[in-house]
Parts: C-alpha cells; sequence; structure tokens
C-alpha cells in the first residue's frame, strides 16, 4: 500500500485534514498491511497545469491575494516528483516499509514562488489570516481548514534527497520556476 499524506499531518491537530491524514496513516499501521507512506509538501505542476494551489498563486490582472503574511516557507514539490515516488514506491516489490517525507529541494516563500511562476511585475495582496478564513466561506472550494494550512510553513524536518534516493529518483532542483514557462 502506498500512502500520500502531509507533511504537518499529526494526531493531536485541531485541524481536521490534518487529524484524519494522522488517523489513516495509523489505521495503515494497525493493520499489518506493508505500507509506504509519504508526508508530501506543497505539490505544484507543469505551466499548462499547475495545480490548485500554484493557480491560485497565478496573477489576475497583475494582482494576486496570498492568505497570511506572504512570509511562510513551503518545499514545494514537482508533481512528477511525487508521481516518480508513488510509482517507485508501488512497482518495486523490494520497497520496505516506512514513513519518508517528500518535498522539493528548496523552500521559497510564498511570495517569491509568488515571483517565480508569474512573468513580469506582480502585485501582492496580503490577507490577515482572520480576513483569509472569512473569506473561505465565500469561495468554493476553499474551507477554513484549506486556510489554515496555507498560513503555516511546510518544511521537511529531514533531506528532502533521502526519499528520492531510497526510491531511485533525483528531485527537480531550482524547477519551480518552470511553471511560469
Amino acid at each position: 500500500m502506498v500512502f500520500l499524506s502531509y507533511l504537518d499531518a499529526a494526531a493531536t491537530s485541531a485541524n481536521p485534514y490534518l487529524r484524519f491524514m494522522a488517523e489513516a496513516e495509523q489505521l495503515l499501521h494497525d493493520s499489518g498491511i506493508p505500507a509506504v507512506i509519504f508526508w508530501c509538501a506543497h505539490i505544484y505542476g507543469p505551466p499548462d497545469q499547475p495545480g490548485p494551489t500554484a493557480s491560485a498563486l497565478l496573477a489576475r490582472h497583475g494582482r494576486v491575494s496570498v492568505p497570511g503574511p506572504g512570509s511562510q516557507r513551503y518545499a514545494w514539490i514537482s508533481r512528477g516528483d511525487v508521481v516518480q515516488a508513488l510509482t517507485r514506491a508501488a512497482l518495486d516489490p523490494a520497497t520496505t516499509t516506512g514513513t519518508f517525507e517528500l518535498a522539493g529541494p528548496q523552500s521559497y516563500t510564498v511570495d517569491g514562488f509568488v515571483d517565480h511562476i508569474n512573468p513580469g511585475r506582480v502585485r501582492i495582496r496580503h490577507l490577515p489570516g482572520w480576513a483569509a478564513r472569512l473569506a473561505s466561506r465565500l469561495v468554493p472550494g476553499i474551507t477554513e481548514h484549506l486556510i489554515d494550512v496555507l498560513l503555516r510553513d511546510c518544511l521537511p524536518t529531514g533531506d528532502p534527497q533521502q526519499a528520492a534516493a531510497r526510491f531511485g529518483f533525483t528531485l527537480q532542483v531550482g524547477s519551480c520556476t518552470r511553471v511560469r514557462e
């Protein structure tokens, strides 16, 4: 079994998303089924399909709204790297069970990532946490729990290259700029 979780999943979290991820991990452990669990950072895709989180940071009319101060740090990981990890873990019969951090080799502030994925100058409007939570009630697909996750850092505690090395691929270094191409 291969399970994609989130870096900050914790059974004690007040955030239901983070708590349920940790509970799912525990159920896998308790089942006795051999499992590889990836604690994953925020994922971005190629320019034509950047994904929901990266898409929300693309400028519309030269502006982007960012929840929080924009100084939150994320170790963005490319969708291609996530697919490599999941595929190799699922198809390698010699894969050991365990939990592995899956994150990009570099971290960026949210504001820095906005600069990377948008051509030209972009005006960034920062929404205080309370305003972002309030706005989440008005925007379909955005929940208060997602805003809570976006207001936090999303960084591995160890070396992000370890999971890639274990599963036989190389992380795409500096590739978040590819979203802008």
